[in-house]
């Protein structure tokens, strides 16, 4: 008897709890939608001439002709003069739609000025042309230009895949005697390496590599000893350090040298040149040698070596 007194209890006391709660929620609902109404009413007041665009339904819309007002897209004026240039672009006959476009202009325009602060000096830049592209693009096998004072030396250098292709190819590929200067394959065509190698036919007409020879005489070589090559990548420049006759063999033509065996290189050029030595090398520095056919002997090369002299 006294389970089900306390039980009843219980459930008298959960009820009431349930329906204050409901009250007080239903008080708190009545009182926010008369304080809405009256906001809704006060904003009127304030603002007579616009009152079709403030509603008391966040849901509702109302229609004049192609205009549709809604509360999310309500304007509330802090300042006289917000309004009054409002209504300026409007009388003006300036849409929304150019209103916004004018804004994404002036965003996009700030967005570019800070996205590169350069981009006014950058506009006011100008960029030479290589003088070589025109060579490169007619024949990528383009590495640089040769030329040496007082010679008819003036040529474009090729570098192959071999030392056989521009034996017999002019600088266009076509098929020719007197072949083209070329860079031995094993070189990398930059101009950096130990040893870059150069070859040339000696031909009849005197072109190609034939006044090689010339370095042969003593007043010839101490007068144009200095030669220069343009790469791709700027001017280098070389002094002609010896000069000989030589049988075709591969001891002049290494391009990879460990310090032993450029030391023993560089002993065996201050023997065999014909003209005194005068220039201290160094293991590190940058060697080129130019080859050509020589005809004192059968098989003989015509060897002129060069160090360079600039960065």
């Amino acid at each position: 008897m006294m389970n089900n007194t306390k039980v009843s209890t219980l459930i008298y006391k959960f009820g009431v709890l349930i329906l204050t709660a409901a009250a007080v929620i239903i008080v708190v609902f009545a009182y926010n939608a008369i304080r809405q109404r009256y906001d809704d009413r006060s904003l009127q007041a304030m603002h007579p001439g616009r009152q079709d665009s403030v509603m008391t339904d966040e849901n509702e819309s109302e229609n004049d002709g192609d205009i549709t007002v809604d509360l999310n897209e309500t304007t509330l004026y802090t300042d006289e003069d917000d309004r009054l240039a409002d209504q300026t672009d409007l009388l003006s006959g300036r849409s929304d739609s150019s209103l916004a476009e004018d804004f994404l202009n002036e965003t996009n325009e700030s967005q570019n000025d800070d996205a590169d602060p350069l981009a006014a000096l950058k506009s006011d830049l100008t960029f030479e042309k290589n003088k070589f592209q025109d060579l490169f693009m007619k024949n990528t096998d383009f590495v640089g230009w040769i030329q040496i004072n007082q010679t008819r030396i003036d040529y474009p250098v090729v570098k192959a895949r071999d030392n056989i292709y521009y034996l017999d190819r002019n600088f266009d590929r076509q098929e020719r005697r007197n072949g083209a200067i070329f860079m031995d394959y094993r070189n990398s065509g930059t101009w950096q390496d130990r040893h870059t190698i150069i070859y040339g036919h000696h031909t009849r007409d005197g072109s190609m590599f034939t006044d090689l020879l010339k370095f042969r005489r003593s007043s010839f070589y101490d007068q144009n000893r200095d030669l220069a090559i343009e790469t791709l990548f700027g001017e280098v420049q070389y002094r002609i350090i010896a000069a000989y006759i030589a049988e075709s063999e591969p001891s002049y033509i290494r391009t990879i040298f460990d310090e032993p065996a450029f030391d023993a290189f560089i002993s065996e050029m201050r023997q065999r040149t014909l003209h005194a030595w005068d220039t201290d090398i160094v293991f590190g520095d940058q060697l080129l040698t130019l080859i050509t056919c020589a005809y004192d002997f059968n098989d003989a090369r015509m060897v002129v070596h060069a160090v360079r002299t600039s960065e």
